[in-house]
């Protein structure tokens, strides 16, 4: 991985690039990270079936009729179980000069996303906690996202910072990046 982000550092270094480019450059990694797990990286603004279910149970309760569409989302984590496909994480992209609000929309859809896939994945006896990505151009973080029972509230915390480096002066920041996915890989 370090490799790759070595490799492609000059081509890596203008800031202005689109959301697509950003993502591919850090998919790049990922795609390296989960090989040979059994951890499906979706992508291509997939639909997540958890926020089509919440939506569909909040359009029956609330007498809404219709067409009911799941979140679009950059790139899920997903794991087959018993020819289902579960989700475990939905992760975003933005590229590096968007304006605050955009990016503070997108990281609370994405918080909100992965509250809806948490809750489903809470039902289902899986885990009570979930990692997730959130990234504006080459800087991003990993945030761990739990339900607090007691409270009946999601709480999200920074795992961990995540660079990718756009200069060789920058290269430490890529070991603690990769290490930080190591941990996630986990």
């Amino acid at each position: 991985m370090l490799e790759i982000i070595v490799h492609g550092i000059d081509i890596w270094q203008d800031s202005s690039t689109s959301e697509l480019t950003v993502y591919r450059r850090v998919a790049a990694l990922l795609d390296h990270l989960f090989m040979g797990t059994a951890i499906e990286l979706v992508d291509g603004e997939c639909t997540s079936e958890s926020t089509k279910a919440a939506m569909a149970l909040y359009n029956s309760c609330t007498g809404r009729f219709g067409l009911v569409y799941g979140r679009k989302i950059d790139w899920m984590t997903i794991v087959g179980h018993n020819n289902e496909r579960i989700e475990l994480s939905a992760n975003e992209w933005k590229r590096a000069n968007v304006s605050d609000t955009i990016a503070l929309t997108q990281q609370a859809k994405n918080l909100r996303s992965n509250a809806t896939i948490l809750s489903k994945l809470i039902k289902m006896g899986c885990t009570p906690a979930i990692l997730a990505m959130d990234w504006i151009g080459m800087c991003g973080y990993l945030y761990y996202l739990t339900f607090v029972e007691q409270h009946g509230i999601f709480v999200a915390n920074t795992f961990a910072k995540l660079v990718i480096p756009t200069s060789l002066d920058d290269i430490e920041s890529a070991v603690t990046t990769i290490n930080a996915l190591f941990k996630w890989r986990v």
